[in-house]
């Protein structure tokens, strides 16, 4: 009786020791539990991360690239030392497309000091629908979010793959 009980102590002690471990299923969703300190108050949060990709397939044929225009619409707010980016890419110009931009994220210390940190992002479609992703970038050990600016680069911002369209309703005139 006496060797059941120092196994169920040991694994009570291991479970206790070790309740932050990640678990993760076969779709590649990751769940955890984190003590976060909301108002003044210590309280256990469930986090849940999904994996999210989005993948370009060349055609068989080479098609010649052109430029198009890609307008990007953000929020961004900012979670503890997380901050948190929602781009929507929206292109009237031509259907499947892709494109990158740069995120400008500028941060303030304790001290006051102003730091500005840069990222670059890709995006593409394979069809005309607007595409809405959310980025999630460290606050790199500072304690204010003061803005985020979305930048597109010269070249390359965005490139028509596909056949152009003349209008928002991506039907060719």
């Amino acid at each position: 009786m006496k060797k059941n009980l120092i196994l169920v102590v040991i694994a009570c002690s291991s479970w206790c020791l070790f309740p932050a471990a990640a678990v993760e299923p076969d779709n590649g969703v990751k769940k955890w539990q984190e003590v976060k300190k909301i108002d003044g108050e210590k309280v256990n949060v469930q986090m849940i991360s999904k994996p999210i990709s989005t993948t370009f397939d060349a055609p068989a044929t080479p098609v010649e690239l052109t430029a198009c225009a890609a307008n990007i619409v953000t929020d961004y707010w900012q979670e503890d030392d997380l901050i948190k980016v929602e781009t929507l890419v929206e292109n009237t110009q031509c259907g499947p497309s892709k494109g990158r931009y740069t995120v400008k994220v500028r941060t303030r210390n304790d001290a006051g000091d102003l730091n500005t940190s840069k990222y670059q992002e890709q995006w593409s479609r394979d069809d005309n629908g607007d595409i809405k992703a959310i980025h999630t970038y460290s606050m790199n050990g500072h304690k204010e979010l003061v803005r985020v600016r979305i930048q597109p680069p010269f070249n390359g911002a965005c490139l028509c793959t596909g056949e152009n369209t003349d209008g928002p309703s991506g039907q060719s005139n």
